[in-house]
Order: structure tokens, then C-alpha cells, then sequence
């Protein structure tokens, strides 16, 4: 028997419109079971990493000493792709406060759709424990998909047109640009 976040996770990738039409439609399944798929999903990333780091220190440490440590790369792989995922939730809220004045609130609340549609990238942190040309290839045609699927869900599902996509992008660029330019300067701050 197959959870509710399972069936949504292999829905994702056989039928994404039939994941988008159970969560929009059906409320399938809330945001914070979304957040559980995502937060399960990435922190398979420093558990695999860990895994691959005791395998390669104790097969590669015999020809080439202090090549690899044993922590290497698992902090920095989870703080990647939950700093995505903090941005993508952001995106989300942003695209509700945009839609806000078109429909109803209360149908706005639920969509969190580029939840949903960065699934796929999450499940890539199961990649990162391969080597460095691999996991970036893999990493990389996750967001492809993750964006492929935003832009579908977009068009399709909210009836966006290209100009209203485009003019959204430019919104979030704004956005990613504040967040910067406000991270910076509490670095600069701190400094």
C-alpha cells in the first residue's frame, strides 16, 4: 500500500498532469506533506554523500593519502538545496500574491505549484554522492525538468500567456536580486 507523498512523488515523474490535477483539484495533499517529500528527499543527499566518502577514503586513502576527507561536501549539499527549496517556497508565495487580485483566496492558498514542480529537483539530491561531472549532469537535467514542468503548469493549469510568464520571470529576478543584494549586505554587516 503506497503513501499519498509516494504516489504524488511517482506521479511526478510518470503523468505530471495527473499530479497537478490531484493536488490542485482533489487537495490530494497538502503543503506540509509536499515540505515532507522535499525534506525526505534531501536528506538522502548527505547520507549517500557519507556513504560514498567511507567507501572512497577507505579505497582511495591506500594509493593517495588525504585526498578525501570523510565529511566532504555533506554540509554544503544540504544547504544548496534547501536554499533552493527556501527560494521556491518564496516563488510560490509570490506567484499567490501576484494571482491574488484574479481569483479567489482561498483557491490561491493551496497552489503551491512550483512546489510541486521542483519535486524532481529535490529527488536529484539522491545524485550527489556520485562523482563531481556526474551529479552536476544529473543535478542540472533535474532543473531543466523542475523548470519544464513550472512552465506547463503555468500555462496549462493557470492559463498563463507567454507574456505573463515572461513578465513573472522578471518578478522573480527582481526578487532574486533583493534576496542578494540583502544576504550580501548582512555579510557585509557581519564582516
Amino acid at each position: 500500500m503506497e503513501t499519498k507523498e509516494v504516489r504524488v512523488l511517482r506521479n511526478i515523474f510518470e503523468s505530471p498532469g495527473e499530479a497537478f490535477e490531484l493536488f490542485l483539484n482533489e487537495n490530494y495533499i497538502s503543503r506540509l506533506g509536499i515540505f515532507k517529500i522535499h525534506f525526505s528527499l534531501i536528506l538522502f543527499a548527505p547520507l549517500f554523500k557519507l556513504i560514498y566518502n567511507l567507501i572512497f577514503v577507505y579505497a582511495v586513502n591506500k594509493f593517495y593519502p588525504n585526498e578525501i576527507k570523510l565529511l566532504d561536501g555533506i554540509l554544503s549539499g544540504t544547504i544548496f538545496f534547501l536554499g533552493v527549496l527556501f527560494f521556491i517556497f518564496h516563488i510560490d508565495i509570490l506567484l499567490s500574491k501576484l494571482r491574488a487580485g484574479d481569483t479567489d483566496l482561498n483557491e490561491i492558498e493551496n497552489k503551491d505549484i512550483f512546489l510541486l514542480s521542483f519535486l524532481p529537483f529535490s529527488a536529484s539530491a539522491l545524485f550527489y554522492f556520485l562523482p563531481k561531472p556526474f551529479n552536476f549532469f544529473l543535478i542540472f537535467i533535474s532543473f531543466i525538468y523542475s523548470i519544464q514542468l513550472s512552465y506547463l503548469s503555468l500555462s496549462k493549469l493557470l492559463n498563463f500567456t507567454l507574456k505573463q510568464i515572461l513578465v513573472f520571470i522578471s518578478y522573480i529576478f527582481i526578487f532574486l536580486l533583493l534576496l542578494s543584494s540583502l544576504f550580501l549586505f548582512i555579510f557585509k554587516v557581519i564582516r
